[in-house]
């Protein structure tokens, strides 16, 4: 439920049900369980940090978020839940992007891709692989940044995965505009109009800076 509604764009709810799972794996000691609550509680909370304008509450803010994926990727390593900790930690590497570390979030985004390749999961290994094309894209490396996200459109798009395909998307219209390349990043951004409203979701919400600048651009 949590899942979905965040997908929706619905935070308080998906907060509410993180929640209610984060008390049910504490009351019975479901180490998995509790992993996940953690880790999706921390979107909502990277989308509060994207907000965030004055530095000392940026950084409280993220000391608290780290604090809290770090608990649960060691809650799902515990557990044995390998696709659910390759999540927690590219959104550890989200949240490093947030506060400008790009460094730190490169390596936790390369580590959940060396992760998904050792356990075989496609599925989590692309999403991270879009997500390190996006801060590749950050740091400055089109090149880079765009063999990256044509790597994760491939496998998202053997898989079906549709959002998926559409964060690789995105990624992708922000390296077509920093090169200068206007009209394929609109061609781009149209069709992600369309895709998202098949997806029945939305964007991230920390993702909406580097998409309204593409989009000015």
């Amino acid at each position: 439920q949590g899942f979905i509604a965040r997908g929706q764009g619905d935070l308080e709810c998906a907060r509410a049900a993180y929640e209610e799972c984060r008390r049910l794996g504490l009351a019975h000691g479901y180490e998995r369980e509790l992993g996940w609550s953690l880790a999706g509680l921390a979107v909502p909370e990277l989308i509060a940090l994207a907000a965030m304008d004055k530095q000392k509450e940026r950084t409280a803010h993220f000391r608290k978020l780290k604090a809290h994926l770090e608990s649960a990727i060691d809650l799902l390593t515990r557990s044995g839940e390998n696709v659910l900790r390759i999540w927690a930690i590219y959104l550890l590497g989200d949240a490093h992007a947030c506060v400008g570390d790009l460094a730190r979030a490169d390596a936790k985004m390369k580590e959940a891709i060396a992760l998904s390749e050792a356990v075989g999961d496609v599925w989590a290994g692309a999403n991270a692989r879009a997500r390190l094309g996006i801060i590749t894209w950050q740091r400055g490396e089109l090149d880079a940044a765009r063999k990256h996200l044509e790597q994760a459109i491939c496998a998202q798009r053997d898989m079906g995965h549709r959002w998926g395909m559409a964060m690789s998307l995105e990624g992708l219209a922000y390296v077509s505009a920093s090169a200068g390349q206007a009209e394929k990043a609109a061609q781009l951004l149209g069709a992600l109009d369309t895709l998202w409203n098949r997806v029945g979701t939305k964007l991230h919400g920390f993702m909406k800076a580097p998409h309204d600048r593409c989009v000015a651009a």
